[in-house]
């Protein structure tokens, strides 16, 4: 989600209430976990990455709070991220022990490693196609 900090605002009161809602996001989607522990502490990682930008924006004027928050909070995921990595690890050993013929893939053929644009290292912008034509563009 952006956020707009508009010149005639506060800039305090709108940073303050900016961290507050990321921070409460973060830890509800850890608390409430809705689509499971991993995309969870994904969310969460991904919230406290966004706060950690905001910050970045007062880095200048209070150096010291910058600082001291980024420090807190890149430790707070980095605590995280050990789970995340064993959850991975354990669905990664569960999936390699299965029977080839009857491994469900989580993702799409699409997305796989050994998809068309991946095996050939090109994929066209999705912008350049005209949306009445199939062709690919030249360029």
């Amino acid at each position: 989600m952006a956020y707009r900090i508009r010149p005639e605002a506060d800039f305090t009161e709108v940073f303050r209430n900016v961290a507050t809602e990321q921070l409460k996001r973060a830890v509800t989607v850890l608390e409430e976990r809705p689509h499971g522990a991993h995309e969870a502490i994904h969310s969460f990682r991904k919230n406290l990455k966004r706060l950690r930008s905001l910050y970045r924006l007062v880095a200048r004027e209070v150096p010291d709070f910058q600082a001291q928050e980024n420090a807190r909070l890149r430790d707070a995921a980095r605590s995280l991220s050990a789970i995340r990595d064993a959850a991975a690890l354990i669905g990664t050993a569960i999936f390699s022990m299965q029977p080839a013929g009857t491994r469900r893939a989580r993702r799409s053929a699409a997305s796989s490693p050994f998809s068309k644009g991946a095996v050939t290292g090109w994929r066209r912008p999705k912008a350049a196609w005209n949306s009445g034509s199939r062709k690919p563009p030249t360029f």
